[in-house]
C-alpha cells in the first residue's frame, strides 16, 4: 500500500509539472476527449484549427492526411498496442517540421476506453542525431592513448626522445621532456614522488619496473599514469638506455576506487546485519564465511564455525528440506523455514531465503536466516488457546477451516461464512473443490498439500481462487498447518481474501507505466532526496539536462547545491525552507545550473515533501527539473522589445512634441503679425525657429540611430580614416548651434592621424559629444576637440567648460535604464540616448570611453579605437 502511495505522489508531481507536455485523449470513435493546453496550442499553431471536446481528430486540417492509415493506426492502439507516427510538413514560412506522436491504450478497470497520444516535435533532435553522427565519425580518427619515450642512463635519467602523443595527452610539447632534465619529477604528485623516483631508479638493478603515480597536466589537473619501463641493450649485452610506456589509467584507478567503496560497503552491511547469514559449498556444504550475528546466534567462535558441516546445525532435516537443499545446488532461489540448533543443543526456528553467488572465483550459496523463533513460540501458544477456547475460533475475522486428512471440512469459523455467503451447515463434509472457482485452480495439487501437510506437520502456502455463494469469483491467500481439534490430528487452514489488495496491485502496475511514460514523453529529470542522509536518487534525463552520460557523476544534493548560481542560492533556499515549514503545499523555483561544460542553464525545479518522521520533519522529498534556459532567454528579448517599446513612444510622446510645439508656437505668432511686426523682431522668431528645428533634427538623428542599434540594423563597416576632415565635418555642422550659444569650438589634430573606424559611426559619436557639451556650456565657454596616437590606439578628447556632471550620474550614466533627459544651459531639450549611443558605437569597435567630471569645471570624454580590430 506504501508503493502505491508513493507511485501515485510521484505521478502527481510529474503530471502538475509537465505543463509544456502536448497531449490529449481520444475516445473508441477517436474524438477528443480531453487536451493539454500545450497540445492545443500546437495544433492551432501548425494546423490552424482550434480543438474542442468532441472533435474527431480527422477534423484537423493537414495533421492527419492518410486517414486509412491513422484508422489502422488507432485500431491497433485500442487493441492494447503501443503505436507511433511520424508527420512532416511545412509552415507558413515553408520550414521544414517534424512531428512524432506515440499512441497507448487508456484503460478503466482493466478496459480500454480511448487513446492517449503524446506529440513531440523532432525538428532538432534530427539535427543533434546528424551532428552526433558526425562528430563520432571524426573521433574514431584519433589514436591510442599511449606515449613511448627513451632515456638515458645518466643518475637524472633524462629523456633522450618522446612520441607526439604526449602533447595531446599531457598537453605538455615533447621539448619540455628533451630539454629539462627534472621537468617530469617536479610533476610529480608530492605524495607519490619519493616513491616514483626509488622505483624508477631500481630499474638498473630489476631490467624491468611497472609503476603507477599521478603526475600534473598542462591543465593543472592529477592524473594517474602506468609508467613501463624497461633496459635497452647492446649486441653484448649492456644496457644502453631506457625504454617506456606511459599511459593514462585515471579511468581505471576512478573504477577501482568505486570498486573498492562498493566492497567496504558489501562488507559493513555482511558483518553488521541483524540477521545471520552465512556462504557455504553447495556440495559438501562446508561454511566458507558467516557473519557477527551468526557467531552470535550458533554460539560459536568464528574459527570453529567457519569449516563446519551444516548438517551439524540441522538435526532431523524433513523430506522437503532436502529436496529445497538439492534445488538451492541447481541454482533455483528459495524461501523456507528450518528449525536448527545452537552449541547448547536449543533449537532456533528461521526463515531462510538461499541463493546461489560467485564466491572468489567458484559457486556458493549465501543464505539469509532470519531468527523467528519468538514467532513460532507465539504461533504455538495461539493454536492451544484456539484448542482450548472454541469460542475464539469464531471470534477470528479471518476464514478459518478444520479440514481432516482427506481435505473434508470438520468445522468452519463464521469468518468463512462471510467470506462464502454459505451457512455453516451447508460448507461441512464438503471438500475444496466445493468452494473452489471452476477451471481456476489445481485440485490435485491442493490434495497433495493437504496430505503434505497432515503427514508431515509441514506448513504450506497457497493461493486459491474462491467462488461465493452469489457466483462471484474472487482470490484468497491459504495458509495449511497441522493442528488438534477433539483431540485428533488435523488441518487447520487460514484464508484471507486478497481482492482489494489485487486491485491495488493493479493499480500500481497501472501508476508505474503513467509514470514511466510520463518521464520517457516528457523528457524530465526526476529526482528523491532523503533528507537524512543526503541520498540523492536521480533518473538518467537528470545527468542528460546538464551534459553528463548516465551515471557518469554521483549525485549527492551537497554538491548539487554549489552548481547553482550563488546569486540564485538564496531565493532556492527560502522557497524550500517555506515549504518544509508546511507554508505551501509544493515548491517551484527557477535557478542557473552549471552544466558539464561550464556555462550556466536555467532550470525549473518542482518538488514537494512526500514523507516525513513522526515530528514533522521532513525524511524525504522529490521532484522534477525541466530545462527552461530558451524560455528564459525568449523572455529576456521579449522584455528588451519591451523596454525599447516603451522608450520609443517616451521619446516621441515627450521629448519631440515639446521641440515641435515651440516650432508650431513661434512660426504661428509670426505669420499673425507678419504685417505688424518690425524686421528685427521678426528675425528674431524666425532664427528661434530655426534653431528648434535644428536641435529637433539632432534628435531624430539620434533616435534613428538609437533605434538601429537597438533592432541590429546598423552595418558595421571598418575602414582606414583621416581623422582631421572628420573632425572637420562635424565641427562645421554643430558650428551654427555654438555660434547662437557664444561657445567657442576649438581643435588640435594631427593632420596625418589616421583611425580604423566605421566613418558613419565615427561621425554620430563624436556629434553627440561636441553637441552634447554645447548644451551643457554656457555662454562664453569653450569646447576643445583634440586628438593623440597612443601605442596601440588613437584617443579622441572632447573637453568643455560646462556645468559637469554630478558623481551620482556619473555611476549609472551608460546605463541601459538610465535616463537623463536633462535641459541644457538655454534650455535645450534631449532624451538622454546620446551618450547610451556612443558606448554601443565603441562596444562594437572594442574601445573605450571614460567620463571626467565635476559641477561647475567642466566635463572631458576620452574615447580610444585601437589599431587593430
Amino acid at each position: 500500500m506504501k508503493e502505491q502511495i508513493e507511485a501515485r505522489t510521484y505521478l502527481d508531481a510529474i503530471m502538475n509539472s509537465s505543463d509544456g507536455a502536448r497531449f490529449c485523449f481520444l475516445d473508441r470513435d477517436y474524438n477528443f476527449i480531453s487536451f493539454s493546453n500545450s497540445f492545443a496550442r500546437i495544433i492551432k499553431t501548425n494546423w490552424g484549427t482550434e480543438i474542442k471536446t468532441g472533435m474527431s481528430v480527422f477534423e484537423i486540417k493537414d495533421y492527419i492526411k492518410d486517414t486509412s492509415k491513422a484508422a489502422e493506426t488507432f485500431e491497433n492502439v485500442l487493441q492494447g498496442n503501443l503505436q507511433t507516427a511520424t508527420y512532416d510538413y511545412f509552415q507558413n514560412n515553408h520550414l521544414k517540421i517534424s512531428v512524432e506522436c506515440f499512441y497507448s491504450p487508456f484503460y478503466k478497470d482493466k478496459e480500454i476506453i480511448g487513446i492517449y497520444a503524446y506529440v513531440q516535435d523532432n525538428t532538432e533532435k534530427r539535427k543533434v542525431e546528424e551532428a552526433i553522427r558526425l562528430t563520432s565519425k571524426q573521433q574514431s580518427l584519433l589514436s591510442l592513448p599511449l606515449i613511448f619515450y627513451t632515456g638515458s642512463l645518466s643518475p637524472d635519467f633524462n629523456t633522450t626522445w618522446i612520441s607526439d602523443q604526449v602533447e595531446t595527452i599531457t598537453g605538455f610539447k615533447p621539448e619540455l621532456f628533451t630539454t629539462n632534465p627534472g621537468f617530469w619529477s617536479d610533476n610529480l604528485h608530492p605524495d607519490d614522488k619519493q616513491r616514483a623516483v626509488n622505483e624508477y631508479t631500481s630499474v638498473l638493478e630489476k631490467g624491468f619496473i611497472a609503476i603507477e603515480y599521478r603526475w600534473r597536466c598542462a591543465d593543472g589537473v592529477y592524473r594517474w599514469f602506468l609508467d613501463q619501463v624497461s633496459l635497452s641493450y647492446d649486441n653484448q649485452q649492456n644496457p644502453t638506455n631506457l625504454v617506456g610506456v606511459w599511459m593514462d589509467i585515471t579511468q581505471r584507478k576512478i573504477k577501482d576506487e568505486k570498486l573498492q567503496k562498493s566492497e567496504l560497503k558489501y562488507r559493513q552491511l555482511f558483518d553488521n546485519a541483524n540477521d545471520v547469514i552465512i556462504i557455504f559449498e553447495p556440495e559438501s556444504e562446508i561454511i566458507l564465511e558467516a557473519n557477527k550475528a551468526a557467531f552470535k546466534t550458533y554460539g560459536f567462535e568464528p574459527e570453529e564455525l567457519v569449516g563446519m558441516s551444516l548438517k551439524r546445525l540441522t538435526k532431523n532435516v524433513t523430506a522437503g528440506e532436502n529436496q529445497i537443499q538439492e534445488l538451492i545446488k541447481r541454482g533455483i532461489h528459495h524461501d523456507f523455514e528450518s528449525v536448527q540448533f545452537n552449541k547448547n543443543g536449543e533449537e532456533i526456528y528461521f526463515l531462510i531465503n538461499s541463493t546461489t553467488i560467485d564466491y572468489n572465483g567458484r559457486r556458493a550459496v549465501l543464505s539469509l536466516n532470519r531468527n523467528i523463533t519468538d514467532k513460532k513460540k507465539a504461533e504455538t501458544a495461539l493454536l492451544e488457546i484456539a484448542q482450548s477456547y472454541t469460542g475464539l475460533f469464531n471470534s477470528v475475522t479471518e476464514a478459518i477451516y478444520i479440514q481432516d486428512e482427506n481435505g473434508i471440512f470438520i468445522d468452519v469459523n463464521v469468518g468463512v461464512e462471510k467470506m462464502y455467503g454459505y451457512s455453516r451447515e451447508e460448507i461441512i463434509g464438503k471438500d475444496p473443490l466445493f468452494l473452489s472457482a471452476p477451471d481456476k485452480n489445481d485440485m490435485e495439487l491442493v490434495a497433495s498439500l493437504v496430505q503434505n501437510t497432515f503427514l508431515t506437520g509441514e506448513s504450506h502456502k497457497l493461493e486459491f481462487w474462491g467462488r461465493r455463494k452469489n457466483g462471484e469469483i474472487f482470490p484468497k491467500d491459504v495458509f495449511l498447518n497441522k493442528g488438534k481439534f477433539a483431540g485428533k490430528d488435523v488441518i487447520i487452514t487460514t484464508a484471507r481474501d486478497v481482492s482489494e489488495r489485487r486491485k491495488a496491485e493493479q493499480a500500481l502496475i497501472e501508476s508505474e507505466t503513467w509514470l514511466k511514460l510520463a518521464i520517457e514523453t516528457g523528457k524530465l529529470g526526476i529526482w528523491e532526496w532523503n533528507t537524512l542522509t543526503g541520498e540523492l536518487k536521480v533518473n538518467s534525463y537528470f545527468y542528460e539536462m546538464f551534459g553528463y552520460e548516465n551515471q557518469e557523476f554521483e549525485p549527492d544534493f551537497e554538491k548539487i547545491i554549489k552548481y547553482i548560481f550563488p546569486d540564485d542560492l538564496e531565493v532556492t533556499n527560502a522557497v524550500i525552507r517555506n515549504h518544509i515549514k508546511e507554508k505551501t503545499a509544493s515548491f517551484e523555483t527557477e535557478q542557473r545550473f552549471m552544466t558539464k561544460s561550464g556555462n550556466y542553464k536555467w532550470i525549473r525545479t518542482y518538488g514537494k515533501v512526500i514523507e516525513r518522521q513522526g515530528n514533522g520533519v521532513p525524511l524525504k522529498m522529490a521532484g522534477t527539473i525541466i530545462d527552461v534556459d530558451n524560455l528564459k532567454s525568449l523572455t529576456m528579448q521579449l522584455q528588451e522589445i519591451n523596454f525599447f517599446k516603451d522608450r520609443l513612444m517616451s521619446v516621441i510622446a515627450h521629448d519631440l512634441r515639446s521641440p515641435f510645439n515651440s516650432i508650431l508656437g513661434f512660426s504661428q505668432l509670426v505669420a499673425d503679425n507678419i504685417q505688424t511686426y518690425e524686421v528685427e523682431k521678426s528675425r528674431k522668431y524666425i532664427m528661434q525657429i530655426n534653431t528648434t528645428a535644428k536641435n529637433t533634427l539632432s534628435l531624430l538623428d539620434t533616435l534613428v540611430d538609437w533605434y538601429k542599434t537597438q533592432t541590429g540594423a546598423i552595418v558595421f563597416n571598418p575602414q582606414l580614416l583621416n581623422l582631421e576632415p572628420i573632425i572637420d565635418e562635424i565641427i562645421d555642422l554643430c558650428s551654427a548651434s555654438a555660434k547662437i550659444k557664444n561657445v567657442v569650438l576649438e581643435k588640435s589634430i594631427s593632420g596625418s592621424l589616421t583611425i580604423q573606424a566605421d566613418e558613419a559611426m565615427l561621425k554620430t559619436i563624436l556629434r553627440n559629444l561636441i553637441y552634447n557639451s554645447i548644451k551643457f556650456t554656457n555662454s562664453g565657454g569653450k569646447v576643445l576637440i583634440s586628438s593623440a596616437a597612443l601605442s596601440d590606439s588613437v584617443q579622441i578628447t572632447v573637453t568643455d567648460s560646462g556645468i559637469g556632471i554630478s558623481e551620482e550620474k556619473l555611476k549609472s550614466i551608460f546605463s541601459q535604464n538610465a535616463s537623463f533627459s536633462s535641459t541644457g544651459t538655454s534650455n535645450e531639450t534631449g532624451f538622454g540616448l546620446g551618450l547610451r549611443i556612443c558606448k554601443d558605437f565603441i562596444d562594437m569597435h572594442h574601445g573605450k570611453i571614460q567620463i571626467e567630471s565635476r559641477i561647475g569645471e567642466g566635463s572631458t570624454f576620452n574615447i580610444e579605437f585601437p589599431n587593430r580590430l
